[in-house]
């Protein structure tokens, strides 16, 4: 188990969290495979059970940064139109149209589809809200932005498409 060796200053459950981050076989592995975060591998979890990516056409990316599901896409359904949206910058994935907004904007919808070209077949949320530090009220403002993003999934969808959240 690797250790952080310069503790000094941060908080310890900073440090906790880099000793986390420095042992865990799904960032190294994430790292080799040049996929920008370990979320990547949650999705193909999802996909391998799901079929999620099979002939998909058209997905939105909520909350893409730092990009690891988008790259994914990317991988396994190279010929699909995807857009990320996010309130944070990311940096370009080829082949990837990102939108620097809040999804919940009353013009976000109509841009995604825009960017698609029609509606989406996919769209996939792996957002987080800022903690707090509670974990109930954390956990409930989550919950609220997938509720959020499946409000959104019904204006952006086209019928008999798919709504994926991870929490």
């Amino acid at each position: 188990m690797k250790r952080v060796k310069t503790a000094k200053g941060r908080k310890v459950s900073s440090t906790r969290w880099l000793e986390r981050q420095l042992n865990d076989p799904y960032v190294k592995r994430a790292k080799a495979e040049n996929y920008r975060s370990r979320a990547a591998y949650k999705l193909l979890e999802l996909d391998e059970r799901f079929a999620l990516l099979k002939g998909v056409k058209a997905v939105v990316d909520l909350g893409i940064a730092p990009g690891g599901w988008s790259q994914v896409v990317r991988r396994k359904s190279p010929q699909a139109s995807i857009v990320g949206i996010d309130l944070l910058p990311t940096d370009p994935i080829d082949g990837v149209a990102i939108l620097l907004m809040d999804f919940m904007d009353d013009a976000a919808p109509d841009r995604l589809k825009e960017s698609l070209g029609g509606p989406a077949d996919l769209i996939m949320s792996d957002m987080a809200a800022n903690t707090v530090g509670h974990q109930q009220t954390d956990h409930l403002r989550t919950m609220a932005l997938v509720e959020a993003g499946l409000e959104f999934a019904r204006e952006v969808l086209r019928p008999g498409g798919a709504y994926v959240a991870k929490v």
